[in-house]
């Protein structure tokens, strides 16, 4: 086994820990468009039931059991009738209690299936999460310039920048050498600045754009 100061010596792993450091910069650029877009859609959805309720859980819900106020029904209907682009919500992860409480339960609903039950809030939700989330809700088509991919990406439908962002979230976390050439690094460091340089929205916000700041000291 490598001594600690031979791993702090070895460029490859050093990359590896910059690229870590580039996706939490990343995530720190996306969280307010994601989290603004969440509240958007929580009000949205509580606009047109015109109540609240806190009383039932989210298996109750699923297994038509009436709510005692008839509004948590509504909810889970106007859920399923919104924007997911592959219809397959994430059911395990939200508390149907916080629903109208805590926005971010809702937008939980668009997250992987596994994994997030325990995140209330953007802030200890991970960047896979959050760019889950941007490419799985049809609410963030109008947000970028470029089309969002669908399915898996081909030679004729290539893949946007937000799933090539997610696939490096993946890269590095998955790594079992924690490893990173300096060809990929670059490759990633350019396919997060694009993304937070985005023209059509984050371009123009303040947290992307720091975050672009601090990705080219990473790079420095």
């Amino acid at each position: 086994m490598a001594s600690l100061a031979d791993v702090f010596k070895d460029k490859e792993r050093i990359n590896w820990l910059r690229a870590w450091l580039a996706i939490d910069i990343a995530k720190s650029g996306l969280e307010h468009l994601a989290d603004n877009e969440a509240q958007n859609i929580h009000q949205h959805i509580y606009s047109l039931v015109g109540s609240t309720c806190n009383s039932c859980s989210t298996a109750n819900v699923l297994n038509k059991k009436p709510c005692p106020m008839h509004i948590c029904d509504n909810v889970c209907q106007l859920i399923v009738a919104y924007e997911h682009r592959y219809k397959s919500w994430s059911w395990n992860n939200t508390s149907a209690q916080f629903w109208s409480t805590n926005y971010w339960e809702i937008a939980k609903c668009y997250f992987p299936s596994v994994g997030y039950a325990a995140t209330s809030s953007i802030q200890d939700t991970d960047f896979y999460g959050i760019v889950s989330f941007m490419l799985n809700c049809r609410r963030f088509d109008s947000k970028f310039s470029f089309p969002i991919t669908t399915g898996k990406p081909t030679t004729r439908r290539p893949a946007c920048l937000l799933y090539k962002a997610r696939e490096i979230g993946i890269a590095v976390r998955l790594s079992s050498t924690m490893k990173v050439t300096d060809v990929d690094l670059q490759d990633y460091f350019t396919t997060l600045n694009n993304l937070l340089s985005d023209p059509r929205y984050l371009s123009h916000d303040s947290d992307a754009q720091n975050a672009v700041m601090k990705l080219a000291q990473v790079v420095s």
